[in-house]
């Protein structure tokens, strides 16, 4: 780890921001992991979108979590809602289906700051100890829009050979960003469920801050749990094929590409796990 003590003596604090990704059921395990695995200071912010009444009740049990309410499926603009809210020179957003593990917080926060970084994220882990993806990159030929996964599905014991790396995006399950940047804009709530992440990493780039991403904060994307039946209503709505398409479409306007064969895999995906 290249953890640093000095965190300990941070006078300001970070804001956790969770939001609720695509289920509710994961919500309480994934709380308390955070509280467990953090010790730097930090103000907790739940935005709930409908959460049952049994689980909002538990979350309300834990007295470090401030319940904030949005009237969106999307987590873009549940996170966008809450920005006014945020006092803390850095952010993180987080899903409610991970889990962290020990110092996470902490080397992210020594990320950002060895590195003058505009966004840092974890290595993401899943299908039991693989790795989902260690940062992505972008391919931009011509008006051609290429992102790709760095390793993914690579087994997780490779992380110890692995350094910081400067790379072009890293994902909402968890990611911290300068506040300044939200207050500035960087987060596009316009963007509500395709390639809201990238969008944040150009932004930030537009204003001369890279995204970079350490093997030292390691984060669990819990991907192979059932929607339950209470669930799907609201999972339906989150993935909407014609919400996706505006949104490839307002992407590909913004940043100047192509609506080409390149998105297939976004929309792919989306076939893929809305029927699954």
């Amino acid at each position: 780890h290249c953890y640093i003590p000095y965190i300990h003596k941070m006078s300001h604090k970070i804001t956790i921001v969770m939001t609720v990704r695509e289920n509710y059921s994961l919500t309480i395990q994934s709380i308390d992991s955070i509280i467990k695995f953090t010790t730097a200071p930090y103000r907790f912010i739940f935005v709930n979108y409908k959460v049952p009444e049994s689980i909002l009740q538990e979350i309300q049990q834990r007295g470090c979590v401030e319940v904030f309410n949005s009237d969106s499926p999307y987590p873009s603009v549940s996170m966008k809602s809450v920005v006014s809210e945020i006092a803390t020179p850095y952010t993180v957003f987080l899903d409610n289906n991970i889990t962290v593990s020990p110092l996470w917080l902490e080397n992210l926060i020594v990320c950002m700051e060895l590195n003058n970084a505009g966004v840092v994220g974890p290595a993401y882990l899943w299908k039991k100890n693989k790795i989902h993806m260690f940062g992505g990159d972008i391919v931009v030929k011509g008006e051609h829009f290429i992102e790709r996964h760095y390793l993914i599905d690579y087994p997780a014991h490779i992380l110890k050979n692995l350094k910081t790396r400067k790379c072009d995006y890293v994902e909402y399950h968890c990611l911290m960003v300068r506040t300044d940047l939200l207050k500035q804009g960087a987060l596009d709530d316009t963007l509500c469920i395709i390639h809201q992440h990238i969008d944040l990493s150009l932004m930030a780039k537009k204003q001369g801050y890279e995204t970079f991403v350490t093997p030292h904060s390691v984060v669990t994307y819990m991907n192979e749990t059932e929607i339950l039946d209470y669930e799907m209503d609201f999972f339906r709505k989150r993935w909407d094929y014609d919400v996706a398409e505006k949104d490839i479409e307002y992407f590909c306007k913004k940043w100047k590409v192509l609506n080409d064969s390149c998105f297939n895999d976004v929309r792919n995906f989306l076939r893929r796990h809305v029927k699954q």
